[in-house]
């Protein structure tokens, strides 16, 4: 700090973070939560996600929603990333297939360990929803299409 003082002036001076800067994030962190809650249920709302009819309540919606959710941050993450490493794509597409293996491992942990029996075959409800594929695509991208409007 003391060799290079020149470097911490735009943080000194608030340049880059202040108040209006806090409450724009808050905001768009509001917006979106509501998009990533309400469009889910709004797409599954018919109640059919499978062809054969079935439904799956709101164990399945909490799941879809939470996929959404790891996928858009991680996608806001990028996009507020000015310098891409290889650490960065490891963190950020890391993050994404973790998510998508520990369900796939949770989900059919039981009746080999005594937890998560709710969660069984979650996987495989989740996952072979057209609904839920066509949402991974469209949701995200409608969640951050006004970052993408401010970014670019």
């Amino acid at each position: 700090m003391l060799r290079h003082p020149v470097l911490y002036i735009p943080s000194q001076q608030g340049l880059l973070f202040n108040v209006r800067v806090f409450w724009v994030w808050a905001v768009n962190a509001l917006l979106h939560s509501v998009l990533l809650f309400w469009l889910p249920v709004l797409l599954t709302s018919h109640h059919v996600l499978w062809p054969d009819g079935r439904d799956g309540g709101y164990l399945v919606l909490g799941n879809i929603v939470y996929t959404y959710v790891v996928l858009t941050v991680c996608l806001k993450a990028g996009l507020a990333t000015h310098s891409w490493t290889w650490v960065t794509h490891v963190a950020i597409w890391g993050s994404v297939a973790m998510w998508f293996i520990f369900i796939l491992v949770y989900s059919n942990l039981y009746p080999l360990v005594l937890i998560g029996a709710v969660m069984r075959g979650m996987d495989r409800m989740v996952f072979s929803s057209l609904v839920f594929w066509l949402g991974l695509v469209l949701i995200p991208i409608a969640t951050l299409i006004p970052d993408l409007v401010v970014t670019v």
